[in-house]
């Protein structure tokens, strides 16, 4: 079987391999156990109880720190087509405006 096998040959694997799981939870636990077999084995089977039983710890990510990033902001000329907030000279009106108006300079918001 290949890394790259298809859904249902991988899901058959998988089978096949846990009808042997209860046995070899026991060869895990009898080398963890057998006082002949060196200090390494016994250590390798007991983290591997351990990961089966509660799950591996959680793995530092080690890597190169984060690169610190410049970007950078252009401003382009405004598109002469664009009228969304287009401000334009009016008239001023033929009555009297109070001087804080935006009227009163000349210009007004033209909102479409």
């Amino acid at each position: 079987m290949t890394l790259l096998a298809p859904t249902g040959e991988r899901m058959a694997f998988y089978e096949a391999a846990r009808q042997y799981d209860q046995e070899a939870l026991r060869v895990i636990a009898s080398v963890m156990m057998d006082d002949e077999q060196p200090a390494s084995l016994r250590l390798a089977a007991a983290n591997d109880l351990l990961d089966r039983g509660y799950g591996k710890p959680p793995q530092a990510v080690v890597g190169a720190p984060p690169r610190r990033q410049i970007l950078e902001v252009r401003w382009l000329p405004p598109d002469p087509s664009d009228r969304s907030r287009l401000i334009e000279p009016v008239e001023p009106p033929r009555e009297s405006v109070p001087a804080t108006s935006p009227t009163s300079r000349g210009y007004s918001l033209v909102t479409t």
